[in-house]
Formats: structure tokens, sequence, C-alpha cells
């Protein structure tokens, strides 16, 4: 007999300004295709990066509140993680941004508090009993909590347990219609070199940046295996890993890998939008091929001849994927659905999955969840208010894109560690070079797209 399992996947939404639209969007993409009736049995599964150190990320310390003196709960994050609630998420991965703000920050976004409440300036999403915390598990197989401290509420549970709110497993079991799926997260493992992870340890071998794809594919796999076997012995034969290793070759040669009996490899970090050649995009849409992948998904054999299927999502909630998987008495996928792809989440793919027509922003706010319009709404109106305050402007289009400040010289770049140099000279010290991190670098000012009609890129 035959099972049929939808897992409907994102990653990297790290909440900028453009999330002020896009992750009411991607909820309006959301609740049409959990409404799609041809599917009962879905898992929703988001691999890691669910926030990121930024404007968005810092409103909620000043718009929530704390219950018992009426002053800002000072709390990071708390916006991001309600949304990911009312997304519904089965489990997360953890990711590199998840230590943006310190350990610290991270552990206490995941546990309840019910001193924090909504606040004055705007913060809305919590109910009478407070801030619930991440109402799902955070998953990393490689990750080690022994020594943290953590916040009363949040707990460490063992592996291959059923999800449990407010908890970080490497693990766990999910039943969905009856049937029990695994699913595992894992995180790049040269984490420590790229996020401030202290207190937690990493349980994958040292590992640099430098390290070829198949050098970090083999310790993973050796992490991960032991896992695997241990959702193998309790008869669970469909399993998922989420993985967040930050490049996709990486997540393609794991896929290529001894690792073994794994399903399905979702991946994050990377930021690649991953669709078929026909799938429409998202309009303003600036990845082209080679820096798309394709198609969706990807297949490969492991080293014991087994099919691996790897899926990626585009990033900062722009896409929602659909992977429509059927799996046989054994566990093995042999058919994929049609509806499997990238849904971008802008106003016309809205449109696309609506009956009526979807033509302004107010109309996709009308299909989404109507909480996390009112937990965007909150930060977007004090984001906005400090925003308020116009410093200058430009007539030039300034290239903050991903694929290249992280590979040449641009203009923002160089305005950004310009900017750098003289607020250093300030404070008196002779600087005789200024440079910019790449990564430092979240989004360009000013509108990138592919004019539909002539296919030019207008900037």
């Amino acid at each position: 007999m035959t099972f049929t399992l939808e897992i409907l996947h994102t990653s990297d939404q790290e909440a900028g300004i453009p999330a002020l639209q896009d992750a009411i969007g991607l909820s309006a993409v959301m609740n049409a295709l959990v409404a799609d009736p041809a599917y009962e049995n879905t898992l929703r599964l988001t691999s890691g990066d669910t926030f990121i150190a930024g404007p968005f990320f810092n409103a909620s310390q000043d718009i929530y509140d704390n219950r018992t003196n009426n002053s800002p709960a000072l709390q990071a994050g708390i916006a991001d993680i309600l949304i990911q609630n009312e997304l519904g998420w089965n489990a997360a991965a953890i990711g590199n941004h998840e230590f943006d703000a310190g350990t610290a920050t991270f552990l206490s976004l995941l546990a309840p508090n019910a001193n924090i409440v909504n606040g004055s300036k705007g913060g809305k999403g919590i109910g009478a009993n407070g801030y619930p915390g991440a109402q799902f598990p955070y998953l990393s197989n490689n990750l080690n909590f022994s020594r943290a401290t953590l916040p009363t509420g949040l707990n460490v549970v063992e592996n291959a347990q059923a999800p449990q709110a407010n908890t970080i497993s490497g693990s766990v079991v999910m039943n969905v219609g009856g049937e029990s799926i695994g699913v595992i997260g894992v995180v790049t493992p040269y984490l420590p070199a790229i996020a401030g992870i202290s207190p937690v340890t990493m349980l994958t071998e040292p590992t640099t940046q430098s390290d070829s794809a198949s050098v970090q594919a083999e310790r993973l796999a050796r992490n991960i295996q032991p896992a695997v076997e241990q959702l193998k012995s309790q008869g669970i034969n469909k399993i998922i890993l989420m993985t967040h290793l930050q490049e996709a070759v990486i997540e393609q040669t794991l896929a290529q890998s001894q690792l073994k009996d794994v399903d399905v490899i979702i991946g994050g970090g990377s930021h690649r939008v991953m669709a078929d050649a026909g799938t429409p995009l998202r309009q303003d849409e600036t990845q082209v091929p080679p820096e798309q992948l394709q198609p969706y998904p990807q297949v490969f054999q492991n080293q014991s001849g087994q099919t691996v299927y790897y899926v990626n999502t585009g990033a900062n909630y722009r896409y929602l994927s659909r992977l429509i998987a059927e799996f046989d008495d054994n566990g093995v996928i042999t058919k994929l659905g049609d509806s499997s792809g990238a849904y971008a989440t802008d106003i016309a793919g809205v449109d696309r999955l609506y009956p009526e027509q979807i033509t302004t922003f107010e109309q996709v706010k009308q299909v989404a969840d109507p909480d996390i319009v009112q937990i965007v709404d909150g930060v977007g109106a004090y984001v906005n208010e400090l925003d308020g305050t116009v410093y200058g402007n430009t007539q030039v289009f300034l290239n903050g894109i991903r694929g290249d400040v992280r590979t040449q010289e641009t203009n923002l770049g160089n305005l950004t560690a310009d900017a750098n140099l003289w607020y250093g000279e300030q404070y008196g010290f002779k600087i005789d070079i200024s440079f910019k991190n790449g990564g430092g670098i979240r989004d360009q000012i000013g509108r990138s797209f592919i004019d539909g009609g002539t296919n030019d890129l207008i900037q």
C-alpha cells in the first residue's frame, strides 16, 4: 500500500525589511497549499536561520513589554518566533544565524516566558499566558548543549522522540496519517568559525571552511548515520534529513556519500533558488542560471546505490516549496507528485494559487494568517517610524546582491566601507584601509528584477 507525503519547506527566513511583505506572502501561499484537498498527509519543515540580526529582529526588544514592570521586554526575536509558530512548522533545523545575538538569546527565544506580553509600542501575537516560546522542536544532531544553561521551560531531549514544543534534539519521529516519519537536523560542521556558539560545542569532527565538500560530507555522514540507525531500529523506513550546510555543493555531495537510508535531504544556508526551468519565479528574482539550482528536486545515488532526493529553497520568505513523495511499503519513494516545486510568495505568486484575482498587497493580507499579519504589521509600524528620517538619497542602484557582494567589489560595499572608515576617524583613529565582510551586506538598496517583456536586468 502506498503512502503519499506532502513536505512543505523553506529555509533562511532571515527577516529583513522585505519580510514586512514577504512573510505575509509566504503565509498566504502556505494557507493555499495546506488547503489543497489532494494531499492529506503534510509535514512543514524549515532548515535553519529562522531569524537574523537586524531591524526586524531588534524591534522585538522595544515593541514587547515585561509584564512585571510595563517596560520593554529587551528580548530580540520574539516576533520572528511568533511568526514561525503561526506558520505551523513541525520542526526546524538549527542554522548559524540562530546564534547571531549569542547562545543565551537563542535559548531564551525557544523557552516560554509568562512575563513577556504584547507591548504598548505595537508588539502583537502573544496570548494571555505570555510568550509561548517555540512551539516546535529545533534539531541539530551535531551540536552538544550539555554545557549550556537552559532557561526554565526549555529542554534538550533524547533523539527519536515525538516532537515537543520548547525543545532541542537531534531527531524526532513524526506521526503523519498513521505513518512514522523520522526527521533529523544537522548544521555546518564549521559553525564555530562563522558563529559564536559557546558554550555549545560541535559533535562533528573539527572542520574548516577550506575542507573539501567530500571531506565535510564524510564527517557529517559519520555523525548522522547513528541517528539514522536509531530511527531504523524503531521500524521507521521514511527518513528526512534537514541540513544547514551553507553551500549546496556540500549537501549534494552528502547525498552521494556513504550515508545510507535517508530518503530526502532538505538544504539550507546557500540561499539558492531551486526550481524547474518552467516554474514561474518572483517578478523581482535576480538569480539566474547557473546560480539557480535546477531541476526541483535533484536526484542522486548514494554509495549504497539508494536514491536520495535533494531539495532547496530560496531564502528570506521569498519561496515556499513543496515535495510530493509517494512511498511504497518498504519506505522507498516510487513517484513524485506533479505539484512538486517552488512557489513564489510575491503578489503574482499568491494570485496563482487562489480562484479570486489578487493584484494588491492588501488582498494578499486577506488570505494570509491574520495573526501573522498582526505580528508583522506591529514590527513594520515601529521600524518604519524609526526609518522615517531620510539622511540621503541616491540616483544609483546600490548593489548588495548576495552573489555579487560575496564575489567582487560593489558600490554598496564601497559605500559601507567608506562609512566605517569615516566613523572610525571621528574617534581619532588613523585608518589606512577599510573593508567590509560580504556576509554583512544582506540586500541591495533599490530594485533589481528581470523584465518579463525583454528579459533584461532592470536596476
